[in-house]
């Protein structure tokens, strides 16, 4: 009877701790965040200098092992975080995040001026997101010890974290410098990308439109240089090969420079006819009106596959604020289809394909084929 009782007790706390853990419910002892909160404070002590307040810290719960806290601390008027490992002591802070930054923008403006920093990402070697950020916790800028600024020199920054910045200018010819090589020299990387007006430039800057990687191409007749120093590339960029079509400019990314193309104005109606057939099931529906001429563009007997087309926007006559789209008819497969298109720089883009069909249709209405 007794044992009963026991392994009835012991089914039930098994239960209970299993359930626990598979909730992520563990909780941190209060040791530990008093621990974390001292061994903070003299981390910031040890690399800065001074002494900050702790405001609020955490464990991670969710790595089962609870050495790892976020604190977030002050210090002057300027809040931060610091996360520390209770057992090594090993930490990461971004204190610095915002000077490091500007650091950066200054010297590669005194080198060419009047650039502005739109993105910097910047970690400390070894770190790892922490499970601890949330959207309103940011951990870019979080760098060790050995990542210290002293406010002249980014030597340290950069030969002990991961920086990756872009920088947009308007109407300037990119150089080689100094920091560029040290850049590549630690395996870091910056983008630096020309527009043709300020107008373009605050346009970019106001859309957020920067990428990860080097394709600019939704901007690319208002480009007017590009530069890379990264592992794959270190110095200027080639221009994207625009080629005139008359009403509009294209460019294939897969054609070589002996590829001749030839661009035809068509009547639009049978874009439009396999339009309508498409989306209400008849040629004579009216779920849109071609907005300009049909076109093809062929390159002899080669497939040249993907061809990106920019039109002056212009030259459209349509209502204001109305969605211009592109149809694409394929008369061979007798394939029809909406790609998306981008009002950038003063150009509605979109892609097509070798000897495909295509003309800018004004719907008045979203189509089942739209991006949802």
């Amino acid at each position: 009877m007794i044992r009963k009782g026991l392994r009835a007790v012991f089914a039930v706390m098994t239960a209970i701790v299993f359930s626990a853990a598979a909730s992520g419910c563990m909780q941190a002892p209060t040791s530990n965040v008093s621990t974390a909160k001292t061994k903070a404070v003299q981390y910031i002590k040890d690399k800065y200098g001074f002494d900050a307040e702790v405001i609020d810290a955490s464990m991670d719960t969710r790595g089962g092992t609870l050495d790892t806290a976020l604190v977030t601390m002050e210090h002057d008027g300027r809040e931060f975080y610091t996360e520390i490992d209770i057992k090594t002591d090993k930490g990461f802070d971004n204190y610095q995040a915002d000077e490091i930054a500007k650091a950066f923008e200054d010297k590669i403006n005194s080198e060419m001026p009047d650039g502005k920093l739109v993105r910097f990402d910047h970690f400390g070697h070894g770190y790892s997101s922490s499970r601890i950020f949330t959207d309103d916790k940011k951990d870019n800028g979080m760098v060790p010890k050995e990542a210290y600024f002293d406010g002249n020199d980014l030597t340290g920054v950069l030969e002990n974290s991961s920086v990756s910045l872009i920088m947009y200018y308007t109407d300037t010819e990119f150089h080689d410098c100094e920091l560029f090589r040290d850049i590549k020299r630690t395996d870091n990387s910056l983008q630096l990308v020309s527009f043709d007006s300020e107008e373009i430039t605050e346009a970019c800057i106001r859309s957020g439109y920067y990428y990860d990687d080097r394709d600019y191409l939704l901007y690319a007749p208002n480009i007017t240089d590009r530069w890379e120093t990264s592992r794959f590339h270190d110095g200027p960029l080639e221009q994207y090969d625009l080629r005139d079509g008359g009403d509009l400019l294209y460019y294939s990314p897969y054609a070589d420079e002996v590829t001749e193309f030839t661009v035809t104005d068509i009547y639009p109606k049978p874009i439009v006819n396999a339009v309508n057939k498409k989306e209400t099931g008849s040629i004579l529906g009216d779920c849109c009106k071609a907005v300009t001429a049909g076109y093809r563009i062929s390159a002899g007997d080669k497939n040249v596959g993907r061809i990106y087309v920019f039109y002056p926007a212009d030259k459209l006559e349509v209502p204001e604020n109305e969605i211009i789209h592109c149809a694409v008819y394929d008369r061979s497969t007798g394939d029809c289809n909406m790609p998306l298109s981008y009002n950038r720089g003063g150009y509605i883009v979109f892609e097509t394909k070798t000897d495909a069909l295509f003309c800018l249709v004004d719907t008045g209405q979203k189509f089942s084929s739209d991006p949802q």
